[in-house]
């Protein structure tokens, strides 16, 4: 049971086991977060069009709060070329 829900909207891109990987989640028709990956365990009353992929759900408010703030301060280029730097096993 989810301690404080949100009522959420968005783009369904894949399921896996544990998590849903989404875009454009949308809060009272606001787009919130281009991207994010939610933990299902976080997630209730998920409801999926299956011919558009575009679903409806309740989401932990602190899980939407972190996946914004990681989408806002995060630099993926800056992340790229520090991972590049590192001798990487592949």
């Amino acid at each position: 049971m989810l301690q404080v829900p949100i009522p959420c909207s968005f783009n369904v891109k894949l399921t896996t086991e544990k998590a849903i990987i989404i875009e454009d989640l949308h809060i009272n028709d606001t787009q919130f977060i281009k991207e994010a990956n939610l933990p299902k365990m976080y997630v209730d009353n998920l409801q999926v069009d299956d011919k558009t992929n575009m679903a409806t759900a309740n989401v932990e408010k602190w899980v939407l709060r972190q996946r914004r703030n990681e989408e806002r301060n995060i630099d993926i280029a800056a992340e790229i070329a520090d991972l590049l730097k590192e001798d990487m096993p592949f």
